[in-house]
């Protein structure tokens, strides 16, 4: 019978560290929305966030593999990251258009709205990073 070695505490902390910065930039996201008053459809905003659920449906996928089908929690976790790199070229893209805008007040709202629309993303690729660690450790 082959038994795995059992998760380190140091990944266990950083995936739990992750987790929680996801959770807070999506609190800071809410709050920023409702500050400024963002309350209709945004076709940009809600791609992006389509991203990240997908990111969140791919760790869970992964967490959820991780000791039955390592090959399939790293598959997770590098969607997740394509994911992250897909996203990334729709802010880019965003960005640059309210820039050309020149309307200094729009591009202060949405910047930062789309920055922690980034972080999140970022946090979610970062925790597959770890989830792949662990895998990594485990082998």
């Amino acid at each position: 019978m082959f038994l795995s070695p059992p998760i380190d505490r140091e990944s266990i902390y950083r995936v739990i560290t992750e987790l929680d910065w996801i959770a807070i930039s999506i609190r800071h996201f809410l709050i920023e929305a409702k500050s400024y008053q963002i309350h209709k459809e945004n076709d940009v905003y809600n791609a992006l966030i389509k991203k990240i659920q997908l990111q969140a449906e791919l760790l869970t996928a992964g967490f959820k593999t991780l000791k039955s089908n390592r090959e399939k929690t790293a598959q997770s976790a590098k969607r997740v990251r394509d994911t992250y790199d897909t996203l990334m070229d729709i802010y880019v893209e965003e960005v640059s258009s309210l820039v050309e805008s020149k309307d200094m007040e729009k591009i202060f709202i949405h910047k930062e709205l789309l920055s922690q629309l980034k972080e999140i993303s970022k946090r979610m690729r970062m925790a597959a990073n770890s989830l792949e660690d662990i895998i990594m450790k485990m082998s």
